[in-house]
């Protein structure tokens, strides 16, 4: 195991040990952030934003679709599939019923099909991240995928619930960089 993948664990089992309380109030702070970075790009009309895993305690994001609904944007979000491995992208309402996934991610039941190429900002998922824009997702390479099929100018935001790393070991050319971090406390220009 090198030791990006021991940090990845190590970070994971220290997650699941933070009390879901904890989450849910870093996860508002997060939102908080966000909305104060959401100023600088009002202008973007499309955002593809992920749907938390609650098992794994990630970040909640409901809060975040919900204010960008409220903008008048328009949400994209994604349906994973391992077997045959492949990644959709539909957008999302508020009138779409959702259902957790085999993986534990809330997935749309039916959406509108989505061109992830059109998305102006992708909010990414993530296990750690460090100070230069690098990411520690869970390892399957979805979102890696993902962002190097988009254009270069599409922005990408990770959310994370603890502070950023000052480096990430051994990261890999296949690993994409973020362009911000966000933290409950901070948001990192990466």
């Amino acid at each position: 195991m090198n030791q990006k993948s021991r940090l990845r664990s190590e970070i994971l089992f220290r997650r699941k040990l933070i009390p879901m309380s904890l989450v849910e109030q870093r996860s508002l702070m997060i939102f908080e952030q966000f909305k104060l970075l959401f100023q600088q790009f009002k202008h973007f009309k499309k955002f593809h934003c992920f749907l938390p895993i609650k098992k794994n305690k990630e970040v909640d994001t409901f809060p975040i679709v919900n204010y960008l609904s409220g903008q008048q944007k328009n949400i994209m979000t994604s349906i994973v599939t391992l077997e045959p491995r492949s990644m959709k992208h539909v957008y999302l309402d508020n009138q779409i019923d959702l259902k957790i996934s085999g993986m534990g991610i809330p997935e749309p039941l039916d959406g509108e099909p989505a061109d992830i190429l059109s998305a102006n900002a992708i909010i990414v998922p993530l296990v750690a991240a460090d100070r230069n824009g690098g990411r520690i997702g869970y390892g399957k390479g979805f979102y890696d995928e993902l962002l190097i099929n988009v254009k270069k100018q599409v922005l990408k935001i990770g959310l994370s619930l603890t502070p950023c790393l000052d480096q990430i070991p051994q990261l890999e050319s296949h690993d994409q960089k973020l362009d911000y971090c966000i933290t409950p406390h901070s948001t990192v220009i990466c």
